[in-house]
């Protein structure tokens, strides 16, 4: 998504209240040891999926919808699921 958060408010006005949307989305691993992969991961994650720094999926769905929860995380972190609930 190029434009992070105009596309889950995007999402979120199509959404009937009481609606989810859930992201499976990709980063940069957030804790220790693991920590050391994150400038080769960064590089793999930017040819494999053109994946961008410049945007933040959790912050733009908590900026947007009114409950947010991490579902699940895989490899150390780097690969999360992730819901937005609209009320």
């Amino acid at each position: 998504m190029p434009d992070i958060q105009g596309a889950i408010k995007n999402v979120y006005r199509s959404l009937a209240p009481g609606g989810r949307f859930v992201i499976f989305d990709l980063r940069t691993v957030p804790s220790r040891p693991a920590r050391i992969v994150n400038p080769l991961l960064w590089r793999f994650v930017y040819w494999f999926a053109n994946w961008s720094l410049r945007g933040d999926t959790i912050d733009s769905l908590t900026a947007t919808f009114e409950r947010v929860e991490v579902v699940e995380t895989y490899a150390a972190g780097a690969a999360y699921a992730t819901r937005g609930m609209k009320q």
